[in-house]
């Protein structure tokens, strides 16, 4: 279960969108990719030289977040701070799943997700309880190690 993020990260890491994809995904414009490029704020790839960048699934996300911002009438420095906090919550939430999200067993209709036992006493482990068209329901359990 552990690797399944990094596995999925690697690969979007790998996929390479040409500038014009970029543009017209973000609907910004490819002259402010340019800029943003040149100004340190985004970074892309270059296979040969004279040959188009090539950006990253990452890159994309930035720039529709950066794009996010810019539309909500922040300032371009704003903007890429803005999404930089942004950013690591997302990273936060990331290492939460790698680091908390133990094991997950399907019940009837019912998936039930193992988030380890609770750091202040052992014998117990946080569960959410996921099923379609309900709350999810957060509760304890009593902590069952594995022989």
């Amino acid at each position: 279960m552990r690797a399944l993020p990094n596995i999925f990260k690697e690969a979007m890491a790998q996929i390479q969108i040409p500038l014009s994809e970029i543009s017209r995904v973000t609907g910004v414009s490819p002259r402010q990719i340019r800029y943003w490029e040149a100004k340190g704020f985004l970074t892309s790839h270059q296979a040969q030289k004279n040959q188009s960048h090539k950006f990253n699934f990452f890159t994309l996300t930035k720039v529709l977040e950066i794009k996010e911002y810019l539309d909500q009438g922040f300032t371009l420095q704003a903007a890429v701070e803005k999404q930089k906090g942004r950013k690591n919550i997302a990273l936060s939430i990331h290492r939460f799943i790698a680091e908390r999200l133990l094991a997950t067993e399907e019940k009837g209709k019912t998936v039930e997700i193992n988030l380890g036992p609770l750091d202040n006493d052992e014998t117990k482990v946080v569960v959410a309880k996921v099923e379609v068209g309900q709350p999810v329901k957060i509760i304890l359990k009593k902590h069952q190690p594995l022989d």
